[in-house]
C-alpha cells in the first residue's frame, strides 16, 4: 500500500520538464506570440499620431457657445504634418485659410491665431483654394 501512495502522492512535474510515464501532464495552452518588427516600432514610437494632434488643435479652436459666428468653420489636411484651418472674422466677410504645422504646434500659436490672421504680412491671395479668399502661412511661426 505504501508503494501505491508513493506514486499517487508525488507532486506533479513542472511545465517544461521532460515527461516520464509516471509524470505525464498536458502542456500549457499555447499563447500567441508577439514580435515587433522595425516598422511597427517606427509606427508606434510617435506619442500622438497626426490625427490626434489635429484633433487637439480643432478642439482648442472650437467654441460651441458661438453658433451664430463661429471662428473655425472647417479644416483640411493637405499633406503630412500640415493642417489648413478655415476661419472667419466677425469684422470682415470671407473665409481665411491658415496653414499650420502639426508637429510641435505651440499653445501660443493656437491662442494667437485670431490676432495672427489679421496681420497683413502673413496674408496672401488664395487663387488655388476655392474654399478661402485669403491664405495665411503660419508654418514657420
Amino acid at each position: 500500500m505504501a508503494a501505491a501512495c508513493a506514486e499517487s502522492c508525488r507532486p506533479p512535474a513542472p511545465y517544461g520538464s521532460p515527461s516520464t510515464p509516471e509524470t505525464k501532464r498536458k502542456a500549457p495552452p499555447s499563447l500567441p506570440s508577439f514580435t515587433r518588427s522595425r516598422t511597427t516600432q517606427e509606427l508606434t514610437s510617435d506619442p500622438e499620431p497626426e490625427q490626434g494632434q489635429a484633433l487637439t488643435v480643432l478642439r482648442a479652436l472650437s467654441d460651441p457657445g458661438d453658433d451664430e459666428h463661429p471662428f473655425l468653420i472647417g479644416f483640411l489636411m493637405p499633406g503630412r504634418d500640415l493642417l489648413r484651418l478655415y476661419v472667419q472674422r466677425p469684422d470682415r466677410p470671407g473665409v481665411i485659410g491658415a496653414d499650420i504645422r502639426l508637429t510641435g504646434t505651440p499653445t501660443a500659436l493656437i491662442a494667437s491665431l485670431p490676432a495672427l490672421i489679421t496681420e497683413e504680412q502673413h496674408q496672401r491671395p488664395s487663387p488655388d483654394d476655392p474654399h478661402c479668399d485669403l491664405l495665411v502661412d503660419l508654418t514657420n511661426w
